[in-house]
Order: structure tokens, then sequence, then C-alpha cells
């Protein structure tokens, strides 16, 4: 009988504590000590992600991937890379230091195209990078334009 008292007097003291937990945790929301019942946290995305920090991952992207393929995927994405003209700018200044101007016109005149001349261009610097071209070697003979139309191939 003395274990079973025992056993009691230790829920008994247990709910007390408990009790006296829950109580502290409302008072102590009230005053603003303790935070508000614990929430899940949000999984962040890449959506989360700062536009500065977004455009850095895309500068380690082809321009055709960013053109053809991220913008596609959700309208923040368009939205950030269709307004990126100064990212554009800094692709094509990589490869051609000296570019001044598009390479494509728009449509709309007076709107330069940099985004599709990046890929265009990007994809042109592709091919003769990776040495993809054939190579041809003329010997000191003097060969005239029909003649190198019909060489074979």
């Amino acid at each position: 009988m003395d274990d079973e008292n025992e056993r009691y007097a230790h829920d008994d003291e247990e709910y007390a504590q408990l009790s006296l937990l829950r109580l502290l945790r409302v008072i102590g929301r009230r005053v603003g000590v303790l935070p508000g019942p614990i929430r899940r946290k949000k999984k962040k995305s890449l959506l989360d992600l700062p536009e500065e920090m977004f455009l850095h991952i895309c500068s380690f992207l082809d321009a055709s991937t960013l053109v053809h393929g991220l913008s596609l995927v959700c309208k923040q994405f368009y939205l950030i890379l269709k307004d990126a003209d100064f990212l554009w700018k800094a692709r094509i200044n990589h490869v051609l230091p000296n570019a001044s101007h598009s390479l494509l016109c728009s449509e709309r005149p007076g709107k330069l195209f940099w985004k599709l001349s990046c890929v265009a261009i990007e994809k042109q610097a592709a091919l003769w990078k990776h040495n993809s071209m054939k190579k041809l070697k003329l010997s000191k003979r003097y060969y005239d334009a029909t003649s190198v139309l019909l060489m074979p191939v």
C-alpha cells in the first residue's frame, strides 16, 4: 500500500511540475519573454534566395541553359533573367572584351537584344574553344572560289 501511495505522490509531483511549466510558459508569452508556440520552419528553396545570390549561381551556367531552361521554370526566374541586361552584358564582355553593343537587334527599335546575343556568342566561342571545327590544310597552290566550293568535305 505504501508503494501505491509513493507512486501516486510521484505522479502528483510530476503533474504539478508540468502544470507549473505550462503556467510559466503562458505568463512568459504574455509578458513577451518567451516566444509563442513552436512552429515548424518553412523549407527554404531557390525562390527564397536574394536576387543577387541567385544571379551569382546563374553565372556558373551557360547562357543557353539560362535562356532556354531556367527562365522557363517559374515566373520569378523569368522576371529576374528578363530584366538582367547587366548580366548579359557582363557575360558578353567576358568573351568579347571590347563589345559595346549587342550583335542581334530586337523587334522593337532602340532596344538592344543582349540576352540572345549572349547565347549566340557563347555558342560560337564554344565551337572555337573545343576545336570542333574540321581543319583543312592547303598547300601553296592557288584555288579559285569555284574550286573551294567543289572541294570534298
